[in-house]
């Protein structure tokens, strides 16, 4: 038997979990860039950066200094890396060495001898030469990495804080077993057919609406709710047993087992119109009630209307005698949840079922 969980409620419950999901990383995202941000952390902005963005570096600005003035050139690119240009400022020559745009201001000044060194040159050029690092850089580069270290200790717990908020924003329900379920419970009021030949009961805030009846026409009646449809409908069909089961329950009904009884048969013959109406089909064992019309049969289904039909659909199928003929009936929910909220409400208008009152 199909169930809500592998069908009904499949693309709803992917849904929340996709929404909870994105909440999950863009909580841990947004907090994180937050807290990067902090310059308590001692870790500067485009650290941060490389660190969200899983190490892909933000574009950088390229400069290139004088060695002899000192004066700085911005560089669109890396090409000219290792060549000789010479200075606009000063006229000089000079072997052009890349450096990352720094944020803090520096004095144009030359470099002092003892930044520069003759080092094995670059693979891009023969002449080029490479800067070493100051003490006081590779100070302060040390004194940084504790605070780097804090910062992404705080980082990390700032990203779980952010995951776990946005699990709890999942509709996670866990399993404890078998709840009850609130009966939905509604004022009913009687509704007659177009040829007054049959009435139910329905809710007084649903709709009603009726038809049929002449020109070989089947007459109908159509009850609507939230997401809930009865039909109730004329079978011309099995009008060649009306004079057996006429009145509803009979002598010769109560002798013969129920499986064979008429109203059973007819039953069981009307479940492959509602089987061809559905992509898959599956109902339980019918159930003999008495409804105001007499001996009737009444069974619980699930089936597949696919996409284009509506999807799942849950409820009841029933037949009911009215005279020579017998009715059928459909009680339809759009969803499991709906359906167990509204079982014994369908089930009491379907018992309902029988000639217009007074």
């Amino acid at each position: 038997m199909l169930t809500r969980g592998e069908a009904g409620e499949g693309s709803t419950k992917s849904s929340r979990e996709q929404i909870g999901r994105l909440t999950c990383v863009n909580g841990a995202i947004i907090i994180g860039i937050a807290v990067s941000r902090q310059p308590v952390l001692g870790c500067n902005q485009r650290r941060a950066h490389q660190f969200l963005w899983f190490g892909k570096k933000p574009p950088m600005a390229l400069k290139t200094r004088c060695t002899h003035c000192g004066a700085s050139f911005a560089m669109k690119n890396r090409d000219k890396e290792g060549a000789k240009i010479r200075c606009k400022k000063c006229g000089e020559p000079f072997v052009v060495q890349i450096e990352e745009a720094n944020t803090k201001k520096r004095a144009k000044r030359p470099a002092p001898a003892d930044e520069w060194g003759e080092l094995p040159a670059k693979v891009i050029g023969s002449n080029a030469v490479t800067k070493k690092k100051s003490a006081a850089e590779e100070s302060e580069a040390s004194a940084n990495k504790p605070f780097i270290i804090v910062g992404g200790i705080v980082f990390f717990i700032a990203a779980w804080t952010g995951i776990i908020y946005g699990l709890s924003l999942l509709d996670v329900k866990v399993d404890t077993g078998p709840t009850e379920i609130q009966q939905v419970n509604l004022p009913l009021k009687f509704g007659t057919s177009e040829q007054k030949n049959f009435a139910v009961q329905y809710p007084t805030d649903w709709s009603f609406e009726t038809g049929g009846g002449t020109g070989g026409t089947p007459e109908w009646i159509r009850v609507q709710g939230d997401d809930i449809s009865i039909n109730i409908r004329t079978n011309l069909r099995a009008s060649a047993l009306g004079d057996i089961t006429s009145g509803g329950g009979t002598i010769q009904d109560e002798e013969m087992p129920e499986e064979l009884e008429p109203i059973a048969q007819v039953h069981e013959m009307m479940k492959a119109d509602l089987v061809s109406e559905m992509e898959s089909y599956d109902e339980e064992a019918p159930e003999k009630v008495e409804a105001r019309a007499g001996n009737s049969r009444i069974s619980r289904f699930v089936g597949n209307r696919g996409f284009v039909g509506g999807g799942m659909a849950y409820g009841f199928r029933a037949t009911v005698p009215r005279g020579n003929d017998k009715l059928k009936v459909t009680a339809i929910c759009e969803s499991e949840k709906v359906f167990k909220a509204h079982e014994e409400l369908l089930r009491k208008i379907i018992l309902s079922i029988g000639s217009p009152p007074g």
